[in-house]
């Protein structure tokens, strides 16, 4: 009871701000790996204590979310966009709107609609992750590309 008196009160000296990336994070690092662990392991989910299932969820999430936050890194620096120090939160919100839709659809469709079995999941994961990198190199190379040969027409 103490302690979720506590936890209420640290919550309510948060800004928006700080809810609004709470909330991101949380469906983008934690919720996914709840819904994988609730479709393809469910006797786990059952009988997991919260703080296992918390640590097993983030495992699972967190290597997708570094992932497209490199992606996302990729495609601020082909844009030439410079990563504020003073916005993060633009970072992070992207990486966690790419990294949620990525994940949810996936696993909506994939595990819960079609009931595929998880080898079928990750194979789709990863060729969804890969086409997202290739694309951002694209855009990379090809912005390069132009610049290169509009230098070379001066």
């Amino acid at each position: 009871m103490f302690i979720f008196k506590d936890l209420l009160e640290t919550v309510k000296e948060f800004d928006s701000q700080q809810i609004i990336l709470c909330i991101l994070l949380f469906t983008s690092i934690i919720a996914p790996g709840f819904m994988l662990i609730y479709l393809y392991e469910y006797h786990l989910f059952m009988e997991s204590g919260i703080l296992k299932l918390l640590l097993f969820s983030i495992c699972l999430s967190a290597p997708i979310f570094l992932f497209n936050m490199f992606i996302t890194i990729i495609g601020y620096k082909s844009r030439n966009k410079t990563l504020d120090k003073d916005k993060p939160f633009d970072l992070l919100f992207d990486t966690a709107i790419i990294t949620s839709l990525i994940f949810f659809i996936l696993i909506l469709i994939y595990g819960y609609l079609l009931n595929k079995p998880f080898q079928i999941f990750l194979l789709y994961l990863i060729t969804i992750e890969l086409f997202c990198l290739g694309l951002e190199l694209f855009i990379l190379m090809y912005e390069k590309i132009i610049s290169w040969f509009k230098k070379r027409k001066k």
